[in-house]
This record gives C-alpha cells, structure tokens and sequence, in this order.
C-alpha cells in the first residue's frame, strides 16, 4: 500500500467499489489502479495499489490499525489517516443517530438525554445513562443477537428480542429514577395533584381492563373546574412514558422489529384529552397483539423479573466473552465484522458504526461501561420488572383520565365509563367481521363510537 502525504479529493470517473467498510471503501478503475477512499463527506482518497490482490491485504491491514491491533508495520499509517477516519467515525455516528426507522430508545440520544431531563435522575441512573450508549454499539459491533440465537429458544424470544430486553431495562431503570422525582413533585393536596398520584399507583396485575375500572374510580370525583390541570400533568407525564411502553409491545408482538414500538410512542406522545378514548382502545388492540402467553409474563411481577434477569445474564455472558477472546481471535472476528440491526429490516442504516464500536472491542475500551451496566440492572432488577408494570399502568390510566378530562369539559350529563368503553371493543370488531369489512379500517372507524356506547350503556 501506498499512503498519500496527506487526503486527496477524488479525481476521475468510473471507478467501482470492490470492497465496503464503514469508514472506508476499496476501489478499482477496472485496470490497474486501485485505492482507498473515506466514507466520510467529503469522501477523500488516503492510500493506492497496484493489485486487487495487494490493496484488499492493505485494507485488512488498515482495519486492524483502526482497532488498536495492527502489526508492527502498522506503525507506518500516518496519523492524519487515523485523524481522518475517526471524523469519518463522527459523521457516521450522526447518521446512526438520525437514521430513519431506528428505534426511539430512552439511551439513544431522546430527550431523555437533555438536562432538564437528567437533573432529576439520580446519580446511578445518570451514569446508566452514559454507559448504555457505549454498551449500544459495542453490541452492534459483536453482532451480539446474532451468536444468542441460539440460546434463547426455551423462552421463545430470539436473540434480537434478548437484546431489546436487555435495553428496555435499562431504560425501565431510568424511569423508575425520573418517576421517584416526579412522584415528589406532586405532594400538593389539590384535587388535581390527588387525581394523578393515586394513577401512579395503578396496579397492573389486572391488565388493561382493571386498570380502567379502577381509573373511573379515581375520576369519578373530578369536576370541570379540574380537568384543566389534571390534563397538563398527565400530558407531561404520557409523554415521558412514551417510548418506554412502544419498546415494550414491541418486544413481544411477534415478528415487529421494533416498527410498532415507534409507532405507538408518537401515537401516545401526540395523543391529546379529546382522542384519548380512541388512542386507549388502540393501546389496547396493540398490547392484546401480545401472545397470551407473554401477557401473562408482563402481568405477573416474578415471572417478569425471572425474564429480564436472564436477558441481562445471556447479554452480559456473550459480551464479556468477546471480551475475553485471545488477542488473535479477537482480531480476526473484528476485522471483518459489520454492524448489523437487531430491532429493524435495513442494517445498512447502522453500518457505517462498525469500526467505532469494534474499536472498543479491540483495545478493550468499553469493557467497563459494560460490565457497570449488568451489575447495575442485576442490582435494581425488581424495581424495573416493577416499573415496567407501572409504566403500563400508569400509561393505560392517563388515556382513561384524559379522556375523564374531555368528558367533564364537554358538558356532557350522561356517565362515562373507560371500563364500559374498552369492553365495547370486541362486538366493535365482531360488527366488523359480519359486515366484511376487513383490515384496521372499521375498527378506525369504530374507535370513535366506544366512547358514545360507554355514555348509553350508563344511563
């Protein structure tokens, strides 16, 4: 290989990729000119060839370098090639962030991240907060999901589920630190402060249905004069709650990617008093996509902790194995590894990531950050099986409560019932199947009547 004294900008047409890397690709004029360009913006030339042979064995060479593990000729890459790549590195990570059909996830540079959000974390969380990003690409770049396939058959997740499961606690655990501080700001005795912390002591053992019951209990004392305060801090609180209940139904709806994930946290962070009625009853189409058998799992405290105790050990056990490979092997697997996506079709989006996240792999940088990680989620376990729970709970309340909320502002004198309306759901879809209308679209247009049915059948 031949390294230029410094980049280049590409010159001449009809050169074709041979080989794609993230930071770099390997191209031919089809002759007998070869070289290796960033994949950066601009993509600048950095090294040449003479053979298809010669500049893939340097390509190879330039990898390792990347990753801390080249040999002793490895000494010989300018540094302005390495300062190169990594802002290489630093484009691609933007990408990555911003990628379309990426999942929102609390650690993955939301809101949650900003600092009026992390002062009221608490200092573990915090710290959880940072490491998890760095335990995210680090299990990019192992191919994490991948190697547990195959060991996550006896619960019938695959290792993409085992992975997301491992993520939703760590988020679960960052918003059981912001729940803590939000449960201490509403110690007020107003009517509206009452409203909202007796719905954050919702209990999800019921599921869905109990949970309405028991929030036309806790609503059955509002007045219009409250309804405008109680609606701003549910609203405030919806949207925190958001994400964390789209990864959720996502993790269990089989065959999802993640796709609904997303889906159903814009649906709850746009959602507003006068359509809550019609987002909880399509909250509640999405979670009864549910096999019965993992509605059981979410339902039940020790069996949910039992699971995302065993996701975050298999998790953990594969990445601390990586992590303790022969220098040798270690090298070998990471040289010619590509980020791969295990929540959504499309792991081109994530590519250009390899490198940075093998990076960390290969000098053992991260490795830290990781364990700190599983210590922490094995440490706090029963309080994310729990507020996963009462993430649902609260989450499935604050749609009945705004929909109290639009009921007592629109002057209405006939009862509302949430419980009345999601047990319309059913004969709404049942009406469907008779008429023959298929897919979504008369359950769309059935949503809206749910909430006239409730008011009739409590006359």
């Amino acid at each position: 290989m031949v390294y230029l004294t410094e980049p280049r900008q590409l010159v001449g047409h009809g050169w074709k990729t041979i080989d794609l890397d993230g930071l770099f690709n390997t191209q031919s004029d089809g002759g007998s000119n070869f070289r290796i360009v960033t994949t950066g913006q601009p993509p600048l030339q950095i090294a040449t060839g003479d053979s298809k042979e010669e500049i893939l064995k340097d390509a190879e060479l330039l990898r390792l370098f990347m990753v801390g593990m080249a040999p002793n000729d490895g000494a010989c890459v300018p540094s302005w090639i390495k300062s190169t790549l990594h802002e290489t590195a630093r484009q691609a990570m933007d990408t990555v962030t911003c990628a379309p059909g990426v999942p929102q996830q609390l650690t993955e540079g939301t809101e949650w991240s900003t600092p009026d959000v992390v002062k009221h974390l608490e200092p573990w969380a915090k710290t959880l907060l940072d490491n998890a990003d760095n335990l995210r690409y680090v299990c990019y770049a192992m191919k994490v999901a991948t190697s547990l396939a195959a060991d996550a058959s006896t619960a019938g997740l695959g290792g993409e589920e085992l992975v997301q499961t491992c993520f939703v606690g760590v988020d679960a655990a960052i918003v059981s630190s912001w729940l803590t501080w939000f449960t201490g700001s509403v110690l007020d005795q107003s009517p509206e402060s009452n409203i909202i912390r007796q719905t954050l002591t919702l209990d999800f053992s019921g599921g869905p249905r109990g949970v309405a019951s028991a929030a036309d209990v806790i609503c059955a004392a509002m007045r219009p004069d409250d309804a405008e305060k109680v609606t701003k801090l549910a609203m405030g609180l919806k949207r925190r709650l958001a994400v964390l209940i789209g990864d959720v139904c996502s993790l269990f709806i089989p065959n999802d990617f993640a796709i609904g994930g997303a889906v159903i946290a814009e649906a709850l962070i746009a959602v507003n008093p006068s359509g809550a009625m019609d987002a909880l009853l399509k909250l509640l189409g999405w979670y009864e996509l549910i096999p019965t058998e993992h509605r059981a799992t979410i339902e039940d405290h020790g069996k949910l902790m039992a699971l995302m105790h065993w996701a975050n050990g298999s998790v953990r056990a594969q990445v601390m194995k990586e992590y303790e490979r022969p220098l040798g092997q270690k090298a070998l697997n990471t040289a010619k590894r590509h980020v791969v996506s295990f929540f959504v079709p499309g792991a081109i989006w994530l590519q250009p990531a390899n490198l940075v996240a093998s990076a960390a792999l290969g000098a053992n940088v991260g490795k830290g950050s990781c364990a700190a990680v599983f210590e922490t989620l094995d440490n706090v376990m029963p309080e994310v099986a729990a507020t996963l729970q009462r993430a649902l709970a609260i989450q499935f309340g604050l749609m009945c409560v705004l929909a109290h909320c639009a009921d007592k502002t629109s002057g209405s004198n006939n009862a509302f019932s949430a419980a009345t309306a999601l047990e319309m759901l059913p004969r709404i879809m049942e009406a469907q199947r008779r008429n023959g209308t298929g897919g979504n679209a008369l359950v769309e247009a059935g949503l809206g009547l749910a909430k006239k049915a409730s008011k009739v059948l409590n006359r």
